[in-house]
C-alpha cells in the first residue's frame, strides 16, 4: 500500500467583487480633512495571497478623496467646498495580491451639502426710500435685493 501526499495550490482565478457597483454619501462642506465618508468592501473567493485585497482610488483629478488601502475607508483629503465642487466623484479599485493580478472597480459619489458660509451682500451700495406719512407699522416701503454664493435660488432673505 502506498501513501501519497497531495498539496493543492490555489490558482488566482477569482476577481475581487465589490458589495456594490456604486457607493454614495453626503457630507457637509467645510468638514475637516481626514473626515470619514464611507467604507467600500470587496471579497475575493480565492485563498491566501490570491484573496488578499488592497484598495486604491482613480479618477479623482483634484485629489479630494483618499482611501485606506487595507480597510477601504474613504476619507476627505482636503476640505470640500460646495460652491466649487458640489459632487466629488472617483473610482475605487480592489486589487488582489495574486499572479496574475486581478482587480475590479466601483464608483464613488460624494454629494457636498451646502452650508450657509458666505456673507450676504446687497446688490447696491445704498438705497433711498420715500414713505408717505402716517403709514401703519409693517407697511412695505421697498424691495432691496441681496445675494450670497452659498444661498440657493429658493432662499429668502428678510430685512427688518
Amino acid at each position: 500500500m502506498y501513501t501519497h501526499a497531495c498539496r493543492v495550490l490555489d490558482e488566482n482565478d477569482e476577481t475581487p467583487t465589490f458589495s456594490r457597483d456604486v457607493y454614495t454619501a453626503t457630507l457637509s462642506e467645510n468638514s475637516p480633512r481626514g473626515q470619514s465618508v464611507l467604507r467600500v468592501t470587496a471579497v475575493d473567493r480565492d485563498v491566501a495571497l490570491n484573496a488578499d485585497i488592497t484598495y486604491r482610488l482613480e479618477d479623482d483629478p483634484n485629489g479630494l478623496l483618499a482611501v485606506d488601502a487595507r480597510l477601504g475607508v474613504v476619507r476627505t483629503a482636503a476640505v470640500l467646498d460646495h460652491e466649487s465642487t458640489p459632487v466629488v466623484t472617483a473610482t475605487v479599485v480592489a486589487v488582489d495580491a495574486g499572479t496574475p493580478v486581478r482587480s475590479s472597480s466601483a464608483d464613488v459619489f460624494v454629494r457636498v451639502a451646502n452650508v450657509d458660509d458666505e456673507p450676504l451682500t446687497f446688490t447696491r451700495s445704498s438705497y433711498s426710500f420715500h414713505v408717505a406719512e402716517n403709514q401703519p407699522a409693517g407697511t412695505p416701503v421697498s424691495s432691496p435685493s441681496s445675494s450670497s454664493s452659498s444661498r440657493g435660488r429658493r432662499d429668502i432673505a428678510i430685512f427688518e
